[in-house]
């Protein structure tokens, strides 16, 4: 008679491997997966060195130095107006150039990618997570601010200044009329203002991206 009795022993070794199998493959997918996100997260550091790095090229090397510049020529301009000693010569020659002026937002492609996708809070470190969050949060609406504040006031400048184009570009001033406006000296002054708070502000942007740059390589090591 053959024997049909159960070997439970043997079932269970079965289950017990069937179980270790299925919990080294998820084990192994797991970690692949792991791998994955860690190498998409370097690639996302990277992608955030390379927006860094290229502000803090155009700011210091673009931004800040061009900006500057206008702030020194509104200066002599304002100087002039004052003492009234503008000439028909001198304006013709500074008026053009009391237009010019750089603006710049914050390059927040990379940012604004994983922020879309939900990935930020994939970074693993908090501290550089908030730091990132910080840094473009903040500068790049601050950026944008002070790109639209200027173009505003450039087109309010110009329009008054083609206005009032006959008493520039009259020889004799249209009897210096212009000149004597303390209502034209506000606006110039203000100009200055705009432009040198730019200054300033693409100087701190500058330095904050420095501060985060030096977080990720940090972190990149």
């Amino acid at each position: 008679m053959a024997d049909n009795k159960i070997n439970w022993k043997n079932h269970f070794v079965e289950l017990i491997v069937v179980i270790f199998g299925i919990t080294i493959a998820f084990g192994i997918d797991k970690y692949a997966e792991r791998r994955k996100e860690d190498g998409q997260m370097v690639l996302a550091l990277i992608s955030f060195k390379d927006d860094l790095e290229r502000d803090i090229r155009n700011f210091e090397s673009s931004q800040i130095p061009i900006n500057q510049g206008r702030v020194d020529e509104l200066d002599f301009i304002l100087k002039k107006l004052r003492a009234e000693e503008l000439e028909s010569d001198s304006l013709h020659k500074t008026i053009s150039r009391m237009f010019g002026s750089a603006n710049s937002r914050i390059t927040n492609a990379t940012y604004e990618s994983l922020k879309s996708s939900g990935k930020l809070e994939d970074i693993p470190n908090a501290e550089l997570r908030k730091k990132i969050v910080n840094h473009y949060e903040n500068n790049f609406k601050q950026s944008e601010y002070i790109s639209n504040v200027n173009t505003d006031y450039y087109d309010r400048l110009l329009t008054y200044i083609s206005e009032h184009s006959s008493a520039i570009f009259d020889r004799d001033f249209g009897d210096k009329k212009l000149l004597k406006d303390p209502g034209f000296r506000s606006m110039v002054a203000r100009w200055r203002n705009i432009i040198s708070f730019k200054v300033s502000e693409y100087k701190r942007m500058t330095n904050s991206s420095k501060n985060l740059l030096e977080a990720i390589n940090e972190e990149l090591k």
